[in-house]
């Protein structure tokens, strides 16, 4: 059974404004920030509530990336890349464009219902050159990124 987050009663975020302080101050230095704790403590309630006033700005881009289920570097690769090309910059889209090229797709077809469906796979070697290509593609763009990665431990 899941722990209700004991910093959130009935949507209003509580006790944790000195965490919330260090946490902006942090972004606002442009330091990466790891934070961990135990499931249920509220970190993404914490990270929502930081981020939620940068959402908006012309200057950050806030993004998040879910690995629960993920079982290798290439199903982290094409979930980061999923939430990627949600947030790019004009300027971005171009680099991202370019990390298309190393992409190779599947298609299969569900036997139950016929359904197509199309899968990003990636080889372990073509995940690290797609990483870097990735980190490149942030780094070149004029604005902050936001990432927050939930479930890491996957």
């Amino acid at each position: 059974m899941m722990r209700s987050n004991p910093f959130s009663i009935g949507g209003e975020f509580i006790g944790r404004e000195r965490e919330l302080a260090l946490l902006n101050e942090s972004i606002r230095r442009g330091q990466s920030v790891v934070l961990y704790a135990p499931l249920g403590e509220g970190k993404t309630t914490l990270f929502n509530k930081c981020c939620s006033k940068y959402k908006y700005s012309k200057d950050y881009v806030v993004m998040g990336c879910d690995l629960c289920g993920t079982q290798n570097m290439s199903e982290f690769t094409t979930r980061l890349i999923n939430s990627l090309q949600h947030f790019t910059t004009e300027k971005a889209n171009s680099l991202f464009l370019g990390l298309l090229k190393s992409i190779k797709t599947q298609l299969s077809i569900d036997p139950i219902t016929g359904t197509p469906s199309i899968n990003i796979v990636f080889s372990p070697e073509e995940s690290k050159t797609t990483l870097e290509k990735i980190k490149h593609c942030i780094q070149s763009s004029s604005k902050q990124y936001l990432l927050y990665i939930d479930e890491f431990q996957e």
